[in-house]
């Protein structure tokens, strides 16, 4: 969007902007390593919030989500509320959540199928809410300690990232925390969580502290694996900034470079790229495709590049 992106879901690529448009990208139908959706490329489809019919929400969009099917996509608005669309009927939302006091910072659906659908929040309000979308409720509610700006889920766990650099893990059956992770981030909040996908068998993710810290933790062991690298100079805040899957980290820069890191190897230094397509304006989102292995990337100004 024009007035910049402030969120990327992963596949099928789904781009969501400040100024409240939400659209669906089939990147399949071009060969280019980059499109800007503002001159290069045509949305296949347009999010419609049931207040609005112009493919824009009434509010920033902070944050987006796909249901493991593809079917549905969950979008973090700042008013409070998370709504759900139809992707399978041309974005038509079915559900808006309401109940959270403050911006919804990010949010992710639960499980591996869209039968019982569940879904996570996290807000500016410290709450964290599970939502049944069978019928648009709230089931669950949780208040966190610290703020948690980011999250990843792995089957029925949710690990939150905090601005007092802590991982939290909740599991949805459960009505308290059921670990703290300490010292995630040394030097400031964590911004950016992702979790590696579910067909891997590794219940891990990464998580991105505010000064550039690369950590992979252990969500079953609740342990800090390893420190994966450092980005230089610090990257932006936004939830989608890290994207993990079964060999590699990839982390958007404020510089425009996209950082990978190679999981296969010991090294904590990275494989930086990206310029050609995003010049000087920093990356927000980047996501990995999980069968292809090719890489998305949204950069402040709006332009979303592919790379294979």
């Amino acid at each position: 969007t024009k007035e910049g992106l402030a969120a990327m879901a992963q596949w099928p690529l789904l781009t969501c902007g400040e100024d409240g448009a939400c659209a669906v990208w089939d990147v399949t139908a071009s060969s280019s390593a980059a499109a800007s959706p503002t001159t290069n490329a045509t949305p296949v489809a347009m999010l419609r919030s049931a207040s609005t019919s112009s493919g824009r929400t009434t509010s920033s969009v902070l944050d987006v989500s796909v249901s493991p099917s593809g079917m549905y996509a969950l979008i973090s608005l700042a008013d409070g509320s998370c709504r759900v669309v139809d992707l399978g009927r041309g974005g038509v939302e079915r559900h808006a959540l309401t109940g959270h006091t403050g911006k919804v910072l990010a949010a992710s659906f639960l499980g591996t199928s869209d039968t019982n659908p569940l879904a996570v929040s996290c807000g500016a309000d410290r709450a964290l809410k599970l939502w049944s979308l069978d019928r648009g409720h709230c089931v669950r509610s949780w208040l966190c300690a610290s703020r948690a700006g980011c999250l990843a889920v792995a089957d029925s766990l949710v690990a939150t990232g905090h601005f007092d650099g802590c991982v939290r893990l909740w599991d949805s059956r459960s009505d308290a925390c059921v670990g703290t992770i300490e010292g995630v981030s040394q030097d400031g909040p964590i911004v950016a969580a992702d979790a590696v996908p579910l067909s891997s068998g590794d219940a891990a993710a990464a998580f991105l502290g505010k000064m550039g810290a690369v950590s992979l933790v252990d969500l079953r062991a609740m342990a800090i694996r390893r420190e994966v690298g450092r980005v230089k100079p610090a990257p932006l805040c936004g939830p989608r900034a890290i994207s993990i899957n079964a060999v590699a980290v990839a982390v958007g820069g404020v510089d425009g470079t996209v950082s990978i890191f190679d999981l296969s190897t010991t090294s904590t230094k990275p494989n930086a790229f990206g310029k050609d397509a995003h010049g000087d304006s920093g990356i927000l989102s980047v996501g990995f495709d999980g069968t292809s292995g090719a890489l998305a990337t949204a950069d402040k100004s709006g332009v979303v590049a592919v790379w294979r």
